[in-house]
């Protein structure tokens, strides 16, 4: 029996009526072909077919997903500056995490029939602070956000089960003592790794798998003592795909010092020729069935899907682990029949949400946690049966459902997603940037503010002061040749994003340990053009390098000119060179 009646029926009439065909993104303009199969989707969500495209559902919402960046804000009771994810214009008011979790937000706003939801959500949103660096109490010694059972790490984002690690992102897993470290897992004392995992002593590693002791590899597999390698397979001593005896390999490689910038520099910039050069699969699928989409590992029926791991029955989903059936969402894992939202963590039958975890039956809320039959609340633990933030009785709850969502479908609202002024971390500091960029149209399109980057930038744990800054020009070539006192922990300009930033003694300890370049980029742009190494979750259309047959494959900011070959030309192209 329905426990919303009326909006159950007024969604099946609208449902009943809808037919597949080309449909008009109200938002971009841009046309798509609505399916049966997406169709299909609403209906088992029960909501309203969207008036935006499937890509610009995905693009809003990875606008929510945390980014890399962390700033200093004023704490929302003392006004005293706290290390935070929000940045210090954003509206949102902060505490630290310890309050949060501390604190019980229940008796909210009252809802009034009359009023649009998403003006009277965003008065009760500004009235509750969040949690200034997403963390849950399951780390150690740590700064960065959104970290789950971290130890010792610093400027890690959206990581786990890692320690002493510094500048990662989306990474973590059983990995130890990285620096730059993106998308991967399972490894020890890397440097500037993407997309990889299993790895020990490697440096500059893109998509590729058991190695070790290994610098500039492209799509490499169980490779030993490689510097400059692409499309290989078990293979030892290569020099930029030239196979040497183990005595050549090392002459060369005692005569080259990647310490000294420009020598690392060189290098770097003759193995991204190399990495154009090579040969891209359109997909990086691993034991799929069914399953369409980029970066897809051990999923079953997982339709235009990117980066999604051990996960089954998704449609138009983007960064998911272990989540069973759930359309159009962004970074969930380890729950089902989840719908449009993001940040979710052991989430069932959550619609159009924001940061729910370990929940069931919630909808249009953010920051909730342990949460069961909830409706329009934020930040909340442990509650049931809340609308708004008020508890109302179980039978209450469900009389007083039926009547907002059914005034909510009346006007349209149901079914839309949040605006991008009510992204905590901002749609330019986000996981979207990340990985393409926002025009400026869709920043106005999704009502997404601009902040100043500077505003609260963090140039250490503690503030330092800026006078004295070092320019790039004045940071000696060779690293052997760098004082401590002089450059660690001092303010360093990056003329390039206009912004400060720092070297730890820690950090300068790691390129000492591994005869590595001092940075001469703040570590947002490391980060980001090491993200951007890897395809983006943006498909298009295009031929195969070989046989020229038609082909799916997904954007590469940078690489946009690459040797694309089809699943089954890649594959004959590794039995041959590999």
């Amino acid at each position: 029996m329905s426990s919303t009646p009326n909006f159950d029926l007024k969604v099946k009439a609208i449902l009943d009526a809808t037919q597949s065909g080309e449909r008009t993104c109200a938002l971009t303009g841009q046309t798509w072909e609505m399916t049966d199969e997406e169709i299909g989707w609403y209906k088992k969500f029960n909501v309203p077919p969207s008036k935006l495209a499937p890509i610009t559902r995905l693009r809003q919402l990875s606008g929510f997903a945390s980014g890399v960046s962390i700033w200093w804000k004023a704490h929302a009771i003392t006004g005293k500056p706290i290390l935070s994810f929000v940045h210090p214009d954003n509206p949102f008011h902060v505490i630290t995490d310890k309050e949060w979790f501390g604190n019980d937000y229940v008796n909210g706003y009252r809802w009034n029939s009359s009023d649009l939801f998403f003006d009277q959500f965003r008065k009760l949103a500004l009235s509750i602070p969040v949690g200034a660096l997403r963390d849950d109490g399951s780390n150690i010694n740590c700064i960065g956000v959104d970290l789950i059972g971290a130890q010792d790490c610093y400027m890690a984002f959206g990581c786990g089960d890692a320690k002493r690690l510094m500048y990662g992102y989306m990474s973590g897993t059983d990995s130890e003592d990285c620096v730059d470290f993106v998308n991967s897992g399972r490894s020890r004392e890397c440097f500037s790794v993407n997309l990889s995992t299993v790895l020990f002593a490697c440096t500059y590693a893109f998509n590729s798998h058991a190695s070790l002791h290994c610098t500039f590899i492209f799509d490499c597999r169980d490779c030993e003592f490689c510097f400059g390698a692409t499309n290989k397979r078990h293979k030892k001593y290569l020099w930029f795909n030239e196979q040497l005896t183990k005595e050549e390999w090392q002459e060369r490689r005692a005569n080259v010092d990647l310490s000294r910038w420009s020598v690392n520099e060189e290098y770097l910039a003759r193995f991204n020729i190399l990495m154009a050069e090579a040969v891209w699969p359109e997909h990086d699928n691993e034991a799929v069935e069914e399953s369409t989409g980029q970066n897809l590992i051990k999923c079953t029926r997982c339709q235009t899907c990117w980066w999604v791991i051990e996960s089954t029955d998704l449609y138009s989903c983007w960064a998911c682990l272990k989540q069973e059936t759930a359309a159009f969402c962004v970074w969930t894992g380890w729950g089902s029949d989840c719908y449009q939202s993001v940040d979710l963590v052991n989430a069932q039958n959550a619609k159009f949400c924001v940061r729910v975890w370990r929940s069931i039956n919630v909808e249009y809320s953010m920051d909730c946690y342990e949460c069961q039959n909830c409706f329009g609340c934020f930040g909340l633990r442990h509650k049931q049966f809340c609308i708004f933030n008020n508890q109302f009785s179980e039978q209450e709850y469900w009389f007083k459902l039926d009547e907002i969502k059914c005034a909510m479908l009346e006007r349209g609202e149901y079914g839309m997603f949040f605006s991008g002024d009510f992204s905590q971390n901002g749609f330019q500091f986000s996981m979207g940037k990340m990985y393409f960029e926002y025009t400026p149209e869709e920043y106005t399109a999704f009502g997404a503010p601009h902040f100043d980057p500077t505003r609260g930038a963090v140039i250490m744990p503690k503030s330092i002061d800026p006078e004295g800054t070092i320019l790039i020009s004045e940071i000696p070539d060779a690293l052997e040749e760098i004082d401590p006192a002089t450059f660690v922990g001092k303010a360093i300009h990056d003329p390039v994003l206009k912004r400060n930033f720092s070297v730890t003694p820690q950090e300068f300890d790691f390129y000492k340990a591994h005869q590595l370049p001092f940075p001469r980029e703040h570590f947002l742009t490391r980060i980001k053009k090491l993200t951007r190494h890897s395809d983006s979750p943006v498909s298009f259309e295009t031929t195969c390098y070989v046989c020229h047959r038609t082909i799916t494959a997904y954007k590469n900011i940078f690489f946009q000119e690459r040797n694309i070959h089809c699943r089954a030309c890649y594959l004959a192209y590794l039995e041959q060179h590999g």
